[in-house]
């Protein structure tokens, strides 16, 4: 959403933005090619919690996603760092008192994906 209130409301700041955009996700396409990784959440013995399957939804448990989806694809940190490039360009861009609003986008992706790690016995 904020992409394109970006290209409507400040056309000056949108083409940096999008520049930015593109070269992390073409940079972390690249890392995730040359060195793959495997989610948390195939770790709980290791302390990881699955947030999804702990609080939901569980949109793991159906057929469908299980044979469609990558589930190796999906890392938090590029979503956090989208997250993060979508607050820089609202604070860059806009001059509002409430462009600082945009710094909770972030720091909400966190809190989702990270959860306080079982106690071991």
């Amino acid at each position: 959403i904020w992409v394109c209130w970006m290209f409507v409301r400040y056309r000056e700041h949108y083409g940096r933005i999008r520049r930015v955009l593109l070269g992390t996700t073409f940079a972390a396409l690249t890392i995730h090619i040359v060195f793959p990784l495997a989610p948390p959440r195939w770790f709980p013995r290791m302390g990881f919690v699955d947030t999804l399957q702990t609080y939901g939804p569980k949109i793991y448990d159906s057929s469908f996603i299980t044979d469609t989806a990558n589930q190796i694809a999906a890392m938090p940190s590029l979503h956090v760092g989208w997250a993060l490039i979508g607050a820089w360009g609202v604070v860059k861009a806009s001059a509002s008192p409430w462009r600082w609003f945009a710094g909770l986008h972030p720091a909400i992706m966190i809190a989702s994906m990270v959860d306080e790690p079982e106690e071991r016995a």
